[in-house]
């Protein structure tokens, strides 16, 4: 008999251990995986299921002078909302300020989350809500999704939608404090050169010509120059929960039983030959004795 044909038949005589041993077993090879099945139906049947609702928004102006403009607001004003400056885009630069603690604090406020959630204290709120809302926007059609996990699908639904509300307010708060300003300044530079002679009155003049259009240009960028978030799919309440996904679950506890269960029978049949060998019977002896056993005097 040549090498390859004895090759062929040791791999044949392996495959035929293999299925024999987990036939010997086959009440736990099969057992545990309809055993994890059962565990998994019950459990999905008496957890409390959960739903996503998820509200989508757009960036209504695109222009680049609103927002580098606006960015370069809110990188002056950095301190209380963090280090948003490097955001390159308008989308990104709501997804920062959604994800803000001042946004999620005015709603954990609003909707009395700390409550709902059982959080003790800020920092596992802001845990809770991370793990419970999922914000994030997509780079090829600018398009920001708000998507909230809650026992409740109105009230999932309702928390999403809240976002847009709140998101609003802070960047007219921020923008307008900004824009004011600004304004407030050119005001007093005008006020100060109307008030105050020059030695050359052509030099005056030409300020305060330049002052004064200078302060109606940021008027009309007041009004103007807005990035708006607008709603494009307003959340409503899930018919179909998120979790948990019976199918999935079953699958992976069914495939996890398999796996444990050949693991299992395997064990067994190497301790059923260990214990039916002489030699190796003796050795585990010693083994049990060496750990477990009474101490030999000397």
């Amino acid at each position: 008999m040549d090498e390859h044909q004895l090759n062929q038949d040791e791999d044949e005589i392996s495959l035929l251990d293999i299925v024999t041993t987990l036939g010997k077993h086959k009440k736990i090879f099969l057992g545990l995986p309809v055993l994890f099945v059962i565990i998994a139906i019950i459990y999905s049947l008496v957890v409390t299921p959960k739903f996503m609702a998820t509200a989508t928004f757009m960036v209504a102006n695109k222009s680049g002078g609103a927002s580098q403009s606006l960015l370069a607001s809110l990188g002056a004003a950095g301190g209380a909302l963090g280090d948003i400056a490097g955001v390159k885009t308008p989308e990104g630069l709501y997804v920062d300020l959604l994800k803000s603690e001042t946004v999620r604090l005015e709603l954990a406020d609003q909707f009395h989350l700390k409550e709902r959630y059982k959080a003790k204290t800020r920092d596992d709120l802001l845990k809770v809500m991370d793990a419970l809302i999922k914000i994030d926007s997509d780079k090829k059609s600018g398009l920001i999704k708000v998507g909230v996990t809650d026992k409740s699908p109105e009230f999932a639904a309702e928390l999403a939608n809240a976002h847009l509300k709140e998101v609003r307010k802070l960047m007219d708060r921020i923008t307008t404090n900004q824009e004011q300003l600004y304004l407030q300044f050119l005001q007093q530079q005008i006020d100060i050169l109307s008030h105050r002679a020059l030695k050359d009155p052509a030099v005056q003049t030409q300020l305060l010509t330049q002052l004064i259009n200078n302060y109606e240009a940021a008027r009309m960028d007041e009004a103007q120059n807005q990035v708006v978030l607008n709603p494009v799919d307003v959340a409503l309440p899930p018919e179909r929960r998120s979790y948990p996904k019976r199918t999935l679950m079953v699958l992976i506890a069914g495939l996890a039983g398999l796996f444990l269960g050949a693991i299992i029978a395997f064990i067994k049949e190497a301790l059923d030959k260990m214990n039916n060998d002489p030699v190796s019977r003796s050795s585990m002896d010693q083994l049990k004795d060496t750990w477990w056993g009474r101490r030999s005097r000397g």
